[in-house]
């Protein structure tokens, strides 16, 4: 049980980083244009 909830844990922050890294890239991209 620990290592699930552990499992899903590591899988939000992930996907909160790579959410993260895709607005920044996105922001970028704009003032670029």
């Amino acid at each position: 049980l620990v290592r699930d909830v552990d499992e899903a844990l590591q899988m939000a922050l992930l996907g909160e980083v790579l959410a993260m890294m895709g607005i920044l890239a996105l922001t970028s991209y704009t003032i670029m244009m």
